[in-house]
C-alpha cells in the first residue's frame, strides 16, 4: 500500500480495519502479537493565508456548485462545524438576530451546541439565502445546504460537496501569467478537513 503512494495513516486505518474483522471471528489473537503499525511522522497543522482566501473566493464566485462548497468551507474555517453537521443544518437553526446557529445533531452527544458567528461566517449563510431566495427553496423547516441533484429538494440535505471543493481548489491553484495571476500550487491538495485546524 505505501508502494501505491498510500500515507502510513490510510494504511493503518486498514489495518485496524482488519483487526477489527479478526476479532469480531475471534481469530485476533492469532495475529496480534505480529501486526505493528507503520510510524506517522506528526506534520505541522496546515491554514489558508488571506491571499489564498481571497483566491478560493474569487474562482467560487465563478460557479454556483463552487459557491456552495465555498460557503460550507467559510463556515467550518470560521465556527469549526463538521461537514456532516453543516449539512444537517435547517433554516430555522439559524438565530439571525443574535447572530447565532445552532448543531443540534453532532457525530457525538458533546457536539450539540449553540456557536456565535463573526463576519465571515454570517457572509456565509447570507450567501445561501441569497441563493434561496433566487431558487425560491426558503423555508424554515428546509436545509441550508440541500440537495441539488438530480433534482433541487430542500427538504432533504445535500449528501457532500467533496467533487466541489476538488474542483474549486484545483482551479483556485491555477495561475494566470496573462493576467498576472500567479499560481498557488498548495491550494491544489488543501483538505476540507485542514479548515477545522483553520478555526
Amino acid at each position: 500500500r505505501i508502494g501505491q503512494g498510500k500515507h502510513p495513516t490510510t494504511v493503518n486505518h486498514e489495518v485496524k480495519a482488519l483487526l477489527r474483522v479478526l476479532k469480531r471471528a475471534k481469530l485476533l489473537s492469532r495475529v496480534r502479537d505480529d501486526v505493528r503499525l507503520l510510524p506517522v511522522k506528526k506534520e505541522p497543522k496546515s491554514v489558508l493565508a488571506e491571499a489564498e482566501k481571497q483566491r478560493l473566493l474569487e474562482t467560487a464566485s465563478k460557479k454556483p456548485e463552487w459557491m456552495v462548497a465555498y460557503s460550507a468551507a467559510l463556515l467550518t474555517a470560521n465556527t469549526s462545524m463538521r461537514p456532516v453537521e453543516i449539512r444537517r443544518l435547517l433554516w430555522s437553526d439559524l438565530d439571525p438576530f443574535n447572530r447565532l446557529v445552532t448543531v443540534r445533531r453532532s457525530k457525538t452527544e458533546a457536539g450539540a451546541r449553540v456557536i456565535p458567528l463573526n463576519d465571515v461566517a454570517w457572509s456565509a449563510f447570507a450567501a445561501m439565502k441569497k441563493r434561496d431566495d433566487s431558487l425560491g427553496t426558503y423555508a424554515p423547516e428546509h436545509y441550508i445546504f440541500h440537495r441539488e441533484w438530480p433534482l433541487i429538494d430542500p427538504r432533504r440535505p445535500m449528501s457532500n460537496w467533496r467533487t466541489a471543493w476538488r474542483s474549486l481548489r484545483q482551479a483556485a491553484a491555477k495561475g494566470d501569467p496573462s493576467m498576472g495571476i500567479a499560481p498557488i500550487p498548495r491550494l491544489a491538495k488543501f483538505r476540507y478537513y485542514d479548515l477545522r485546524h483553520q478555526c
